[in-house]
């Protein structure tokens, strides 16, 4: 069974710039969209729409998960983001999270000079403001510090570039990507195409199962 705490799936620290929104790596079909697997069954998605006007985006992120027993549903998961940028800054965000019954929530408002943010638990703070959300389409999250989006803390995983790698997407067919682990209370691997497209991620949960990301 996956356990409460046992899941987020986020990152922190490398060396790349802050991009630009017409650099930012918005995939060209506007979507990203995952099949995640547990130990090898198919247990729910994640996709991510990215919707642009002018210097404004806006990522919306929902993710399902259920695990069940014939009848019986042992686990269940409910995530939904709302990411906006201008330009070249992160600016809101806004999150929902049912975790197998308990609610979770994130909110981050930028005013001026400050970024503040509020989760389920975290009492709100000011975060640096280089910080960027956990939701893992923009590489840059990796320089950290990064908010978990499914309850608002401030997260410092130690990041480590790995090097080129092959991966397999969910059609089965193996591309390469750049490989980053990321180790800290939670470990997880993620992979980022040519484009620095999120093409893949693994991670180990609290009851030692592994969740497998394979992008449609």
């Amino acid at each position: 069974m996956l356990s409460r705490r046992g899941l987020m799936i986020a990152g922190g620290c490398a060396v790349f710039a802050r991009p630009a929104l017409a650099a930012l790596p918005v995939p060209t079909s506007r979507k990203l969209a995952f099949k995640i697997s547990r130990n090898g069954s198919e247990i729910g998605s994640h996709a991510l729409v990215f919707s642009q006007s002018g210097d404004a985006l806006t990522v919306t992120v929902d993710v399902t998960m259920a695990v069940s027993f014939g009848p019986i549903r042992f686990f269940h998961y409910k995530h939904h983001t709302v990411e906006q940028w201008q330009g070249d800054v992160f600016t809101t965000l806004d999150s929902k999270t049912d975790y197998d019954g308990e609610p979770g929530f994130c909110t981050v408002r930028r005013d001026g000079d400050k970024l503040t943010v509020e989760g389920s638990k975290a009492a709100k703070y000011t975060a640096p403001l280089s910080t960027l959300a956990a939701t893992h389409w923009n590489k840059a999250e990796l320089l950290g510090p990064m908010i978990n989006p499914e309850n608002g803390m401030l997260i410092r995983p130690k990041i480590a570039d790995l090097g080129m790698d092959r991966v397999a997407l969910a059609s089965g067919a193996m591309v390469p990507a750049r490989h980053y682990s990321w180790r800290g209370a939670h470990s997880l691997d993620l992979w980022y195409d040519a484009q620095d497209d999120w093409t893949a991620l693994k991670a180990i949960v609290k009851d030692g199962s592994e969740l497998d990301y394979k992008k449609l």
